[in-house]
């Protein structure tokens, strides 16, 4: 196990070669000329560096596509985010840096307690996204069985679970539970096979208590949360001894938590990252848009690794505004799922600014009560966020989704 110490030697060794790397990419070099700022030289030089967002680095790659001057040379491997809010950012990594992406996912797969003969399958199909290629690649090179189930249906997916007992299934908590309904309608018991965990990312659904338990129940397994971007990669993973907090693999990155932009309790703000794994297309102090809590305690496992409570909380620019009232999606979805009736929701907004709409569109389980349904959410929600919002039910099935879901709609 890594020790504080090793991860300080780690980081500092890797803060030095990227400094080098930066010393001569066209991007940075000239951002931090304009800025007046020097060149890092150590983990602490970085930590001082101005932070660069997300607009900014498409700004750059839309006046020089398709990367901009921050891509280097000698990149072999392009991977590109899903663009569900925007435009897709694009990022590139060469042969060596997606070594080092792949021994990322080794140490990940440590904190989630997988073992030697664990079967992996991944159920879905392989788009240009960087999350679960990396994973896939990184399962591939330690020599443990690993299936891939793209181009097939949902029930086939669920056949190849069954046949080749598989223990470890990575997907998006939308599809693990659109999974579990399939399987129920197949009728198929799916907590008598052989998975044992999920690993989900995505979405923030996996930290969400209610949700969790929805699929642990479905599934008979341990749900475990992971998260990464395709501009930072892989960065964390749910403790296996202790539910609800993510790890951050601090040797292979520089992690900080920054409240200014928030409102929030002690401990909570946003993500700051600084990838120290990535030299062909280097990124400093990436304002990552999560909102995270800095855990309070040491992890009972021992890890040395930084604590996130609660996962993903949800990000900064997520917050609605519904006739005054400040609400994230996040919560309206946690509390939608602790109500057993509920098979899909979708939140709808109208309007803009301080007067705008909220309506909840549900599908409801074949065997409820639809009126008393409704009514009870309806009261429920009242209670919960002390307004009130348009609830009702749809005699349509919803869209489900393989990869990240969209919920969350803006008429």
């Amino acid at each position: 196990m890594d020790t504080p110490t090793s991860i300080n030697r780690a980081r500092e060794s890797k803060a030095g070669i990227l400094a080098e790397a930066l010393a001569t990419n066209v991007y940075w070099r000239e951002r931090y000329q304009q800025l007046k700022v020097a060149l890092p030289g150590c983990v602490s030089d970085f930590e001082q560096l101005p932070t660069v967002g997300k607009a900014e680095i498409l700004a750059e790659q839309g006046q020089i596509p398709p990367l901009g001057r921050m891509a280097g040379t000698g990149i072999s491997r392009l991977h590109q985010s899903s663009g569900t809010v925007g435009h897709p950012l694009a990022w590139g990594d060469s042969p060596e840096d997606w070594n080092r992406i792949l021994d990322i996912w080794d140490i990940l797969f440590d904190i989630a307690g997988i073992i030697r003969t664990d079967r992996f399958l991944f159920p879905f199909s392989f788009g240009p996204f960087l999350g679960f290629w990396s994973a896939f690649e990184a399962v591939a090179r330690s020599g443990r069985f690993c299936l891939a189930g793209g181009g097939l249906s949902t029930q086939a997916r669920l056949r190849l679970i069954e046949r080749h007992h598989i223990t470890i299934v990575l997907a998006t908590p939308s599809y693990a539970l659109h999974m579990a309904e399939t399987a129920l309608s197949m009728g198929l018991n799916l907590a008598s096979l052989s998975v044992r965990a999920l690993i989900l990312a995505g979405e923030p659904g996996a930290s969400r208590p209610t949700l969790r338990h929805r699929l642990e129940t479905a599934w008979g397994a341990r749900v475990l949360d992971h998260h990464g971007m395709t501009e930072t990669g892989p960065v964390t993973m749910e403790c296996a001894a202790n539910p609800g907090l993510l790890h951050v693999v601090e040797s292979s990155y520089i992690a900080q938590i920054s409240n200014l932009q928030t409102t929030c309790n002690s401990g909570e703000g946003e993500l700051i990252l600084t990838p120290l794994d990535r030299l062909a297309m280097p990124l400093v102090r990436y304002r990552t848009g999560d909102r995270v809590r800095l855990a309070s305690n040491p992890c009972s496992c021992g890890s040395p690794y930084m604590g996130l409570e609660g996962g993903i909380l949800g990000r900064l620019d997520d917050m609605l505004i519904i006739r005054g009232n400040n609400i994230h999606p996040e919560a309206i979805e946690n509390w939608l799922w602790s109500y057993p009736d509920v098979c899909e929701f979708r939140i709808e907004v109208y309007g803009e600014g301080s007067m705008s709409r909220l309506r909840l569109l549900v599908e409801l389980a074949t065997c409820a009560n639809q009126n008393a349904s409704i009514q009870n959410l309806k009261s429920g929600f009242q209670e919960r966020f002390l307004f009130q919002a348009e609830i009702e039910a749809t005699d349509k099935p919803l869209p489900r989704f393989e990869m990240k879901s969209r919920r969350v709609i803006f008429k």
